[in-house]
């Protein structure tokens, strides 16, 4: 049953620039955020785990304004992987990487 929840809340769920819409932040690169996301979803199931997580916001520190990169400590992703995790399944989807990038990378 777990996994058919994951795959009805795939199938609905929103892209991560629709959920950043109102996040004033510039990205640099020539990937959006759902390429990236899809790059670093390694199994394709549509949510990171916390490998992938961490994959994937090591390269949105790169990618990211900078005064907002310095912002983030690496050594603190496991704590912050666990705090984002919503309903504590082991993976980020979508909506729960737009709260941690929103948070953890604010202005200054």
């Amino acid at each position: 049953m777990h996994n058919r929840k994951k795959v009805l809340l795939k199938k609905s769920e929103k892209t991560l620039k629709s959920h950043l819409k109102n996040y004033k932040v510039k990205f640099f690169g020539n990937k959006d955020l759902d390429e990236l996301w899809s790059e670093k979803d390694d199994d394709k199931n549509g949510w990171l785990d916390k490998f992938e997580a961490e994959n994937f916001v090591k390269e949105v520190a790169r990618i990211i304004d900078q005064d907002r990169a310095k912002n983030f400590d690496m050594s603190e992703f496991p704590k912050l992987f666990e705090k984002f995790d919503e309903d504590k399944n082991g993976y980020l989807s979508k909506g729960e990487m737009a709260q941690f990038i929103k948070i953890v990378f604010k202005g200054s």
